[in-house]
């Protein structure tokens, strides 16, 4: 199924290529609008068919049962877009920087020191937004979280079989971070579709692809958070051949030029914001912390804990097989001896050490990361009998905790789902404290009526 796979990836690289041309060539709409549409076209006719091609091969009843749980899963979460945008981040930068790229492409803005930084993800975005608004947007992050969904099951296919594959979707598509952003102006499913479509091509060893470096620039293009990801794989693939690492790291950084080269015309620093804007303060002390010795200490004497706040934190919940499968696998990294699976636990506990030692602690922050233990977890666990009934009760008790949650919110939140008429109180009960600033200057129209 080479040819699948690569259709799907032709079809991220035009949303690639419509990204960069709406930014850097606005005034060609035809063609940052035809690239778009060609990518959209390619996604949906590979999940079409590809669901069509596993149907012919004859799905078990627990196939067929697991496969209805994750299209209605996905159905939920789109129910978030009957609802306002009322997100902190989407409302602060990633919309207002949407909107100016929509109407005159890449552009500094000063209040928003993030205009400044990666914004391939706004850039994408942009194009649905120009022509349907934030409606448009919402409906194109929908479209995103089923391309993730996509590239998990055909990662997932390396290390466990069908059935299993089908568990690890559950389990990731019920992760409080995907339905939330499943339906929001955020660009972290994206970042992470381009990381583990080139994780996906390095398993597969498929280092001579030129989408692989084009894919880890893109990801970085999107947000600095993936470089340490951009490295750990440079170091994998170092580990197999040293000439053809160096050469995907000189193509990663020349593929980054133009983005770094306009940085310098604009800021004199070719990566601002890095280093540059020194909130690091503030969030340690939101999380409690003076200085980054004392969070560091504290982090340390927290580890025990990790597994517990990989699946529940304040922010979210994963999945319940973290509690288990942590412990298991560092107690048991002697047993991870294909190199496949060496690769996965190493892209992911690398991640994993970002996360709970760099503050905030945000699970949307190493996303890519935590799949990839997720997946190594459930290909560890259900080699053993024993662990395939613990890993099978805690996937299902996960999922149904998840989905009592996620209906709760929905029943909460029903008198506004068709009633438009009543979304301006529901964006005025949402939008306290911190949001309503935010909130503010995007629903007053404060940035459509910016120029610059």
């Amino acid at each position: 199924m080479r040819w699948t796979i690569d259709r799907l990836l032709l079809g991220i690289v035009f949303l690639i290529l419509s990204g960069c041309c709406i930014g850097w060539f606005h005034s060609l709409l035809f063609v940052w609008t035809s690239l778009f549409v060609c990518g959209v076209a390619l996604i949906a006719y590979d999940f079409f068919t590809s669901c069509a091609f596993i149907i012919r091969r004859k799905m078990t009843k627990l196939d067929l049962i697991l496969s209805f749980l994750l299209l209605s899963i996905l159905a939920i979460h789109g129910v978030g877009l009957f609802l306002p945008e009322v997100s902190f981040d989407a409302l602060w930068y990633h919309l207002p920087i949407t909107h100016m790229i929509a109407q005159r492409g890449f552009l500094y803005i000063p209040e928003l020191y993030q205009s400044a930084g990666p914004r391939l993800g706004e850039a994408i975005f942009a194009i649905p937004y120009h022509f349907f608004g934030v409606n448009g947007a919402r409906a194109f992050a929908f479209l995103v979280s089923i391309l993730l969904v996509q590239m998990v099951y055909r990662l997932s296919r390396i290390f466990v079989s069908r059935t299993w594959s089908l568990f690890i979707l559950i389990a990731f598509s019920l992760f409080h971070v995907f339905s939330w952003q499943s339906t929001a102006v955020y660009v972290d499913l994206l970042r992470s579709v381009f990381e583990l479509s080139a994780l996906y091509l390095i398993l597969k060893q498929r280092f001579h692809s030129r989408m692989l470096p084009l894919l880890l620039a893109v990801a970085i293009f999107t947000k600095y958070l993936s470089i340490p990801f951009v490295l750990i794989c440079i170091i994998v693939i170092f580990q197999k051949n040293l000439r053809v690492a160096v050469s995907i790291a000189i193509q990663t950084f020349w593929f980054l030029i133009p983005f770094l080269f306009q940085n310098y015309l604009w800021t004199s620093n070719p990566i601002f914001p890095l280093f540059s804007v020194l909130d690091g303060k503030e969030q340690l002390l939101l999380e409690g912390a003076s200085t980054f010795s004392s969070w560091f200490w504290s982090q340390i004497q927290k580890i025990p804990s990790l597994p517990f706040r990989l699946f529940y934190s304040t922010e979210g919940y994963t999945s319940a097989i973290f509690v288990c499968s942590v412990p298991l696998l560092l107690l048991g990294v002697k047993k991870i001896t294909s190199w496949n699976d060496r690769v996965l636990f190493l892209v992911g506990i690398t991640g994993i050490i970002f996360w709970w030692f760099l503050p905030p602690i945000s699970i949307r922050y190493q996303l890519s990361a935590i799949i990839c233990f997720l997946i190594l977890s459930i290909s560890f666990m259900q080699r053993s009998a024993i662990q395939r009934k613990i890993c099978a009760a805690l996937l299902i008790s996960s999922a149904v905790f998840s989905i009592i949650t996620r209906f709760g919110v929905i029943y909460s939140n029903r008198a506004y789902y068709l009633d438009s008429a009543k979304h301006n109180q529901y964006i005025q009960i949402k939008t306290q404290g911190i949001l309503q600033t935010p909130a503010m200057k995007w629903y007053s129209g404060y940035w459509e009526n910016k120029k610059y």
